[in-house]
Formats: structure tokens, C-alpha cells, sequence
């Protein structure tokens, strides 16, 4: 379908050093021991209207989850609308 795009990003840490960090996590690896590890992935579905008045507006919704022994995970939706002037 023209102007429907899919993008996905994943990335992965570890041996994240738990010294240099505050979280009650964190404190937690530093008495066991243990580097800290964590993991993301971005999930966006962008429409681009292709003719007509509105063209090249577009629409973007992007769904993120992080995980992480050293801090506090996350999910995250958004809606993202977008215009590309052209001088």
C-alpha cells in the first residue's frame, strides 16, 4: 500500500555496571553481585497521505517496551502527526 511504512528497532545491553547507578535495583545487583542487563524494542506504523490536499500529512503510531534488571521497565504508546514543509 503506497505511503504505509513499518519500522522495528531492538536493542539489547548488558554487563551494565550497577556502581554508577542509584536505583534501588541497581543497590540491589551491587549486594548480589551482578552487572546489570536490559532490552528495547520500537514498534512504528507511519501512513503518508500521497495526493490531494492533505498530502504528505502523515500519521505515526509507535508502540516502545523496555525492560531492565536496573531500573524501573516501561511501555509507551504515541500518536504522531506529522507535515514536511517545502520551500
Amino acid at each position: 500500500m503506497p505511503g504505509l511504512t513499518l519500522g522495528l528497532k531492538y536493542a539489547k545491553g548488558q554487563k551494565v555496571d550497577p556502581t554508577l547507578l542509584g536505583s534501588a535495583q541497581a543497590a540491589r545487583l551491587r549486594l548480589e553481585g551482578e552487572d546489570g542487563k536490559e532490552w528495547e524494542r520500537v514498534t512504528d506504523i507511519t501512513y503518508t497521505i500521497q495526493s490531494g490536499s492533505l498530502k504528505n500529512v502523515s500519521a505515526q503510531w509507535r508502540n516502545s517496551t523496555n525492560r531492565s534488571t536496573y531500573a524501573d521497565s516501561a511501555n509507551e504508546n504515541r500518536l504522531i502527526f506529522r507535515y514536511t514543509f517545502k520551500f
